[in-house]
C-alpha cells in the first residue's frame, strides 16, 4: 500500500489563515458565507474542512441562538437568500433581518473567543487559529 502524498498539515494551515481568529462577528461572516465551498471540500474528503464545519457546528449549537436568529442564518447563509428576501420570508424588515444576523454572528464569536482563551485550538490575535 503507498503513502499519501496529500499534506494534510497543509489543508488546515490554509484555513487557519483564511479563518484566523474567528473572535467577531465579522471573521465568522466570512466562515458563514463560505460554508457551501467548505461543504464540497469535505465530502471530496478534505478533512480540514470537515474540522472546520465540525467546529462551526458545535459552535452555533453553543451559542445560544434564538429562532430568529437561527432561522436568519439559515436562510442567508443555509438557503443563498439575500437579506431582503429573507426578510420578506420571515416578515420582517431587512434592517430587522441584518440585526438578527449580526447579533447571531456575534453570539458565534463569542465561543470562538471563549475557545481561544481556554486553549481549544483558536486564537484571539489570529494567529493559532483552527
Amino acid at each position: 500500500m503507498g503513502v499519501s502524498k496529500f499534506d494534510k498539515s497543509a489543508a488546515h494551515k490554509r484555513y487557519e489563515t483564511r479563518y484566523a481568529g474567528l473572535t467577531t462577528g465579522k471573521q465568522v461572516r466570512l466562515l458563514l458565507r463560505d460554508i457551501h465551498a467548505l461543504r464540497i471540500r469535505a465530502e471530496q474528503g478534505d478533512f480540514a474542512a470537515v474540522d472546520v464545519l465540525a467546529d462551526l457546528t458545535t459552535a452555533v449549537t453553543r451559542a445560544g441562538l434564538t429562532a430568529r436568529q437561527w432561522e436568519a442564518v439559515e436562510n442567508v447563509y443555509l438557503r443563498d437568500m439575500t437579506q431582503e428576501d429573507a426578510g420578506r420570508a420571515m416578515g420582517v424588515s431587512r434592517q430587522s433581518m441584518y440585526e438578527y444576523l449580526e447579533r447571531a454572528e456575534e453570539k458565534i464569536s463569542e465561543i470562538y473567543y471563549y475557545w481561544a482563551g481556554h486553549g481549544e485550538g483558536y486564537s484571539i490575535s489570529g494567529g493559532d487559529a483552527v
